[in-house]
């Protein structure tokens, strides 16, 4: 106090000074490590602790060693923030000129150059979706632009056969010496080998193709003499293998073919670039192919949906729609239709006072064809069937009127019933593998009554035979298709002939109609949720009267 200075003026200096230090502590705090935060930390308390002894013993001393501290906090603060300026020399910063592009690296060229080829393969599919063209011209279009972009003499474009482990060329174009063995009929000329090559169908597993194909890796292959996958197959120059790239054709890792370009042995040799070249395309082609053949299935699934569910209405139209009057006979039938499937037929034909015809046929085959050849028989089998003739006569007539449609492909299994509603006699005759069964109530029993035969319009010079048998009260005829009895259920197994008798000798007392509910109750029930793949046509007579 000897200095005059008021005590009280000068603790609020030194307040004042001791929180400016805090505050420029804390700034410096934020430019430091953690190591150095607790050396700063532990000198600013040391500060702190000096200030306040050095305002005890002297208040003049406290003010000037606080302003010292403040001061030298607010230098080093200072230098921190001009050393924190990044000061660029005006060389650094001065514009650079561009350095010359040189046009012909791959990066700058080629891959503008690959843009455009794959697009153009983009393109593909909408133009095969919209009926410009064809698949296998786009085939033809994707094999020229992979020829034009690697500049190779000449390639095959191959696609997988899935359902015969095949893959054959689709394809082709320019000269392609054929790096496999060449079979010795086939002569070494270069119009007959190059027809061998289009026309050929290669092993998945036994040729380089299908090797291709099955790894997914590709090939590049400039020295062919050394190389153990390459037959040389002669001297000629349309013979001698140049160099190759093969790049399979994969999209999702399902392999769908392989593109196979070559170059002349006299041509520069493909080089790596030619390689990853064909390799970029083959991505672009692959997705090209597989959305084509996508939508070429989907539109063949549609029409053939369009083309079962006509079919359907009219193989349905064809069908008796109620029985005629049968007095002595309670008659059960059912009919069930597999989708996209026409070969079922019945009917039931009133000819005379003393005869009633029952027609059960199956027939080969689904579609429209199969629809015309039904269409046919019944015609047929209408007008001939009013006639004194034996049912094994009536189809013979019904053969010859087949057989003589060349056009057909398709044949008939045909069961012919005629029923003597006056003494219960029958004459049957059955074609192919139609089937006739009949229960006998006295024995309790049943036995077959048909025999396996020539199908209808496979031979004009078929024969049939007649066989006669009698029903007696209880007696019960039984015929159906092969689409029951080889109707399979969840775990593939059919349903079988025993199973259906079982079903007969355990209702034999019921009506007709009883029965071949029964019957179709059970069928349903043993399939489950398998799918229907044949149609299922089923018919019971039953004699219910002496």
């Amino acid at each position: 106090m000897s200095l005059g200075v008021n005590p009280y003026i000068s603790g609020l200096l030194i307040c004042c000074s001791l929180l400016g230090l805090a505050l420029l502590l804390l700034l410096i705090l934020k430019q430091h490590t953690e190591m150095e935060k607790e050396l700063i930390l532990f000198i600013s308390a040391a500060v702190i602790a000096a200030s306040l002894v050095l305002s005890l013993l002297n208040p003049l001393l406290g003010v000037c060693s606080s302003a010292v501290y403040f001061l030298a906090g607010f230098i080093q603060l200072l230098v921190r923030k001009r050393a924190s300026i990044k000061i660029i020399p005006p060389q650094i910063i001065q514009p650079v000129p561009d350095a010359p592009v040189n046009t012909d690296i791959f990066p700058e060229r080629k891959y503008k150059q690959l843009l455009t080829a794959g697009t153009a393969i983009a393109q593909c599919p909408a133009d095969v979706f919209s009926h410009k063209t064809t698949a296998d011209k786009m085939f033809e279009t994707l094999l020229h632009i992979f020829v034009s972009e690697t500049k190779a003499d000449g390639g095959a474009l191959m696609i997988i056969d899935d359902f015969e482990d095949l893959i054959s060329v689709r394809a082709f174009e320019g000269s392609f010496p054929p790096p496999y063995k060449l079979p010795d009929t086939v002569p070494h000329e270069k119009l007959r080998v190059t027809v061998h090559f289009k026309h050929e169908q290669f092993s998945l597993n036994d040729t380089l193709f299908g090797q291709i194909a099955v790894s997914g890796k590709s090939v590049l292959i400039t020295a062919p003499l050394s190389d153990a996958r390459i037959c040389q197959n002669g001297e000629e120059d349309f013979l001698r293998c140049g160099s190759y790239v093969l790049c399979p054709l994969t999209l999702a890792g399902a392999a769908l073919g392989v593109i196979a370009l070559s170059r002349d042995y006299e041509s520069p040799k493909f080089t790596a670039e030619d390689l990853e070249t064909a390799q970029i395309l083959a991505s672009f082609a692959a997705i090209s192919i597989k959305n084509t053949m996508q939508f070429s299935e989907t539109i063949e699934y549609t029409n053939l949906m369009q083309e079962a569910e006509l079919v359907t209405r009219l193989q349905e139209s064809l069908l008796p729609k109620k029985l005629p009057p049968l007095p002595k006979l309670s008659v059960g039938r059912f009919f069930v239709p597999a989708t996209g499937v026409c070969g079922d037929y019945y009917d039931i034909i009133p000819c005379r006072r003393d005869r009633t015809s029952f027609v059960v046929a199956d027939i080969t085959g689904k579609g429209v064809t199969s629809l015309m050849l039904m269409v046919m028989l019944r015609a047929i089998v209408r007008l001939i069937v009013n006639t004194q003739r034996d049912a094994g006569k009536i189809l013979e007539w019904l053969n010859r009127g087949i057989s003589g449609e060349r056009a057909m492909d398709h044949y008939a299994s045909v069961t012919l019933i005629n029923y003597n509603l006056l003494n219960h006699t029958i004459d049957l005759a059955t074609s192919g593998n139609a089937p006739i069964l009949v229960y006998r109530s006295e024995q309790h029993s049943i036995d077959t009554v048909s025999i396996v035969n020539t199908p209808i319009g496979i031979a004009n010079t078929s024969q049939y035979h007649s066989l006669q048998t009698e029903l007696k009260k209880g007696d019960i005829l039984i015929t159906y298709t092969d689409g029951l009895i080889e109707a399979l259920n969840t775990g593939g197994y059919p349903y079988t002939q025993e199973r259906l008798k079982t079903i007969v000798l355990q209702n034999a007392s019921k009506n007709g109609q009883e029965i071949a509910d029964l019957i179709q109750s059970d069928l349903q029930k043993f399939c489950g949720t398998k799918t229907l793949h044949d149609d299922q046509t089923l018919l019971i007579i039953k004699r219910i009267n002496s």
